[in-house]
């Protein structure tokens, strides 16, 4: 395989990964709450708790891809297997 296939197949990896990471932690902070808080939660509370699990599961999701990309790219040389996604302007 080339370069430029190496990064396409990284990229859609990458992406199915993320999306499970993404579910695991929404999955889990939204249980970890409900059971926390099931004395105490009303539906309007229950939608504002709702709206901070999402965002908190954004959060969490960047931080541990990040770093987990940042752990692989220590690990790989990544210039070696894969085309630059982004190419800097001439100048």
């Amino acid at each position: 395989m080339n370069k430029k296939m190496n990064t396409v197949l990284f990229v859609i990896g990458a992406t199915l990964v993320n999306l499970a990471i993404m579910a695991v932690v929404f999955a889990v902070l939204l249980v970890g709450v409900s059971y926390a808080m099931q004395s105490f939660l009303t539906e309007e509370l229950g939608t504002l708790v709702l709206g901070l699990v999402f965002v908190a599961t954004i959060l969490l999701t960047y931080l541990i891809y990040h770093k987990t990309v940042k752990k692989l790219s220590e690990k790989y040389d990544f210039e070696r297997y894969f085309e630059p996604i982004f190419r800097r302007k001439p100048q």
